[in-house]
């Protein structure tokens, strides 16, 4: 039971506590580098909503998709960290929401769909550090760190020289293809969660596909002009 702190029959699992303050940590560095200006509300509350539109939907959709437990146990159901087809229903909840929140709005859009993005991969990156201090470090965790810390770097290296929409399409398929190829030597996670390849290889072809729409329709206006 070394996993879980147990108060009385309430148990909190410390992967739970790990992964929360991943993500305030995640926030932080973002904030640090100047993603975040102190007066950017509307960037900030429509980030947050996203946070909340993912977490509502992940924990609640296992009511669907495990309906016959849910009606026998629906606190342990409730409780339970779902599977990746709760994982994939919270993001693309959180992705339409973030469409409709920011539809009048090109810029935010691109902007709180990389900050969310970036946002996560840095919340990643903590949660295994945490994973390889708390257990015993295997090469499996050094390179999924490893892997989320390079996309991080990119985003570094790039972010001055591209466009938000660029830059969210380019950490897409770079982080989709290290980590489908990661999945095919280890049981890849999306924190604590286990993924099926699949999943990476469409992240990958997600942004493949909106960099190549992206630079078609800039030859466009380009040739317009």
């Amino acid at each position: 039971m070394e996993d879980i702190w147990q108060i009385g029959s309430f148990i909190i699992h410390k992967e739970w506590v790990a992964a929360g303050v991943s993500l305030l940590l995640a926030f932080g560095v973002l904030r640090y580098i100047g993603c975040f200006a102190k007066d950017d509300h509307r960037k900030k509350d429509v980030i947050g909503n996203m946070l909340f539109v993912f977490i509502l939907v992940y924990q609640l959709s296992s009511f669907l998709f495990q309906t016959s437990l849910a009606f026998r146990y629906p606190i342990s159901v409730l409780a339970s960290p779902g599977t990746w087809k709760e994982w994939t229903a919270g993001w693309i909840a959180a992705g339409i929401y973030l469409a409709v929140a920011s539809r009048s709005e090109k810029k935010l859009y691109f902007e709180a769909a990389l900050y969310s993005v970036l946002i996560y991969i840095l919340t990643e990156f903590f949660f295994l550090s945490y994973q390889i201090y708390s257990q015993t470090a295997s090469a499996a965790l050094v390179m999924h760190m490893t892997a989320a810390g390079l996309v991080f770097l990119a985003f570094l290296f790039l972010k001055n020289k591209l466009s938000y929409e660029y830059l969210l399409y380019i950490l897409l398929f770079f982080y989709g293809m290290v980590m489908s190829a990661y999945s095919f030597i280890f049981p890849a996670k999306a924190l604590f969660l286990y993924m099926p390849a699949w999943f990476f290889v469409c992240v990958a072809s997600v942004g493949t596909a909106g960099f190549l729409s992206a630079w078609i329709r800039r030859g466009k206006a380009v040739d317009k002009k």
